[in-house]
């Protein structure tokens, strides 16, 4: 299906867009989440979202518990283009090769991996929008703030972890 074929059926199914205009140019982009661009089983936008919110992760990890700065750790911990390709590729691979399991469990592994993400998101813009603090001096205190930033990341996706599995182990019996 073309891509003018795809934006056709995206919007008689009732879907909005938006557009936004970046310089002198105007982009539409869809208005809801990742729709998978081919049948493979592993979309490299996710790979590509999930790697940067790891990315992410792991700076807010390292600068809690070893009092460094987050943006610095940050800027220096993202992967340059041709390794997030290799690990992008990798990650495809990986996924065809368990093809089975994410047919079977990957809408909503995917979900939570997007949810995750987009929490990591929200930390990552609060964390840059202010000057890098001076670290904690004390350990339990630095402990207690990456305990919370944990707390806010992973809470919705253990939650929607949680009903799912509910809802799976409900539809067994």
């Amino acid at each position: 299906m073309s891509a003018e074929n795809k934006t056709k059926a995206y919007q008689s199914e009732g879907n909005t867009r938006r557009t936004s205009k970046v310089g002198r140019r105007t982009e539409t982009a869809p208005a809801t989440a990742i729709v998978p661009e081919s049948a493979a089983p592993l979309d490299p936008r996710l790979c590509a979202l999930a790697l940067d919110a790891l990315t992410s992760l792991e700076s807010f990890i390292v600068s809690r518990t070893a009092g460094l700065p987050y943006s610095a750790l940050r800027d220096a911990l993202r992967f340059e283009e041709p390794e997030r390709e290799q690990i992008i590729g990798a990650a495809q691979a990986i996924a065809e090769n368990h093809s089975d399991w994410v047919r079977e469990h990957g809408g909503p592994a995917f979900f939570l991996i997007t949810l995750t993400a987009a929490q990591i998101a929200k930390l990552d813009a609060l964390l840059l929008a202010r000057p890098d603090p001076d670290p904690p001096h004390d350990p339990r205190e630095a402990r207690q703030e990456l305990l919370w930033g944990l707390l806010v990341i992973f809470l919705p996706a253990l939650l929607f972890g949680l009903i799912f599995l509910l809802v799976k182990r409900g539809e067994s019996k």
